[in-house]
């Protein structure tokens, strides 16, 4: 929860000023010094991601158009064994680049839906094996080179499947990825 509120702070600086008098932080992609324009009409990344308690593995795509603050995100997570779930989300993020070093901080949440819960081995009436809950997180990701193309990241996930358990569920991600 301390990283969550720690990255949540930084999101929150955008406004800061660097010492060349810039911003430190950017909500959407630069304008074009000659128009005042975005020089890109969309932004957004598509990456693999895997769980480094369950080794899941998930793949997601955020994209928006420049001049939007939220991106809309989509993904889905596979069960890397039968024992667990998989997972299909949807929600939004808010990222800021930061404007001398290509990095990127993010805070998103949304909606979750799990299905594959297995049911008890009990001869019981059958368990429903669904849930829809919510998910927040927070992450980095490093841009390899430009801040366009490859990128690796790390995240950390909070996610309330109350129902299927007695608290909340926390996961730390690694992911690769391409962004445009």
């Amino acid at each position: 929860m301390r990283a969550f509120l720690c990255l949540s702070l930084l999101v929150l600086t955008a406004g800061c000023a660097t010492s060349s008098g810039g911003p430190v932080f950017r909500l959407r992609p630069a304008p074009d010094p000659a128009t005042g324009t975005p020089a890109k009409r969309f932004t957004g990344t598509a990456g693999v991601t895997v769980d480094t308690q369950s080794h899941d593995l998930g793949f997601s795509i955020v994209a928006r158009p420049s001049s939007w603050y939220v991106a809309p995100e989509v993904g889905f997570t596979i069960a890397s064994d039968s024992d667990r779930a998989s997972e299909i989300f949807a929600g939004g993020r808010v990222a800021a680049r930061l404007t001398e070093l290509p990095i990127e901080v993010y805070v998103n949440g949304g909606y979750s839906y799990v299905d594959g819960i297995p049911s008890p081995a009990a001869p019981a009436p059958p368990v429903d094996d669904t849930s829809s809950s919510y998910y927040a997180g927070v992450g980095a990701q490093i841009f390899l080179g430009d801040q366009e193309g490859a990128f690796i990241g790390v995240g950390f996930r909070f996610v309330g499947h109350d129902d299927l358990s007695s608290e909340e569920e926390s996961e730390a991600q690694l992911s690769i990825g391409w962004a445009w």
